[in-house]
């Protein structure tokens, strides 16, 4: 995937985040979920890369600080429910590359190439209110 980078292919990951009030017993009630897109391309003609992450573009030099870029966050995310103390919550993420944001001809091209099938799997971890 480097190497595609490299040559000028745009890759762009979606991230969805969860958070759920965990429930012993019962399922687990969604109180937030967003869903974030990063974008990263390398300019063959200035020779930097293009990094996009929400909504605004940056442009760094160096391949490990745009793929540093597209794994680092930092997010307030919105819930639909305040979190009350003394109950237990739990976050999810995964991320997945979009096809939507490649180019009509790649994405015809890797239709049939399981190379860009990627997606993590649930990444979980637990949150403690103060």
């Amino acid at each position: 995937m480097v190497e595609a980078l490299k040559s000028g292919i745009e890759i762009s990951f979606k991230t969805i985040i969860k958070i759920e009030r965990v429930r012993h017993g019962w399922f687990n009630d969604s109180i937030g979920e967003t869903e974030i897109t990063r974008t990263v391309r390398f300019d063959a003609l200035s020779r930097v890369y293009r990094l996009v992450r929400t909504g605004k573009e940056e442009i760094v030099s160096d391949i490990f600080e745009a793929l540093s870029g597209m794994t680092n966050y930092e997010i307030n995310m919105p819930v639909h429910s305040e979190p009350a103390k003394g109950n237990s919550y739990r976050v999810r993420a995964r991320a997945k590359i979009d096809r939507v944001g490649l180019t009509e001809p790649l994405r015809s091209i890797i239709f049939f190439s399981s190379f860009w099938d990627v997606e993590t799997e649930w990444a979980r971890g637990y949150l403690v209110i103060q």
